[in-house]
């Protein structure tokens, strides 16, 4: 007698899911040793198109956008024809580009954001000259980040009296650091295969290393906000982590 059985995979929404399982804080002993903020993550997903391979920078998964004074009838491969916006910044032809002297000196552009903090650099990258003895800065781009770089996106709030407040990490580093606390997934699928689209649920583990963390925020009660996007620009539910306190 022969018996024969059939793998049925589990049926999810193509929409990723996610349940924030724990969160700890890794002390490591050492003023100038980073602690870790460690987020655990579980997450299903229908058709298993999680992640991001770390050489992937071309759009749609690209930094940053930089805008055009006129669009283009041909564009980048993965931007629609006209264009007006581009992902990288062409050095041969910067006169094409949106700077900060626009708004100044265009009215179409005088409600461009002003370079200072936090603007000067969430809104405008600085092309800076290496080459020669001492930088020479070129120009001053505006840009928009590009929402889809980072595929893991979490915010930290601190308890003050009855309500939450969302903490700015940038207290925590001397730069700007236009990424915050989100992050890039690696690609989850096995082989990196997304053709076959298979069901895929597991756990992510976050972790975060900071020498600031006590620092910052010891005996604070705190929460983290967590979501994820798959490659389709498809985003999960927003959890809410317990309340914590680092001690």
């Amino acid at each position: 007698m022969l018996i024969g059985s059939c793998f049925e995979p589990p049926e999810f929404s193509i929409i990723p899911s996610i349940k924030i399982e724990g969160v700890r804080v890794k002390e490591v002993a050492g003023a100038n040793t980073p602690d870790s903020l460690i987020v655990t993550i579980n997450f299903k997903d229908g058709d298993g198109n999680i992640g991001v391979d770390g050489t992937e920078t071309n759009p749609p998964f690209n930094e940053r956008w930089h805008f055009l004074t006129s669009p283009r009838a041909t564009c980048e491969p993965g931007v629609k024809a006209p264009c007006t916006k581009i992902s990288y910044i062409d050095t041969n032809n910067i006169d094409d580009y949106v700077t900060y002297k626009f708004r100044r000196t265009s009215a179409d552009y005088d409600t461009l954001p002003e370079y200072t903090s936090p603007f000067d650099c969430t809104n405008y990258y600085v092309l800076i000259n290496s080459a020669g003895p001492s930088p020479v800065t070129i120009d001053t781009f505006y840009m928009q980040l590009n929402p889809r770089y980072s595929n893991l996106f979490m915010d930290l709030y601190v308890k003050s009296g009855a309500t939450f407040n969302k903490f700015n990490f940038n207290q925590f580093v001397s730069n700007c650091e236009v990424h915050g606390l989100n992050g890039r997934l690696p690609v989850l699928a096995k082989d990196k295969d997304f053709d076959n689209k298979l069901p895929l649920e597991g756990t992510i583990t976050y972790k975060i290393l900071s020498t600031s963390f006590y620092a910052q925020l010891a005996n604070k009660t705190l929460k983290v906000k967590i979501r994820i996007m798959d490659r389709d620009g498809n985003t999960s539910n927003e959890d809410e982590s317990n309340e914590f306190t680092l001690k």
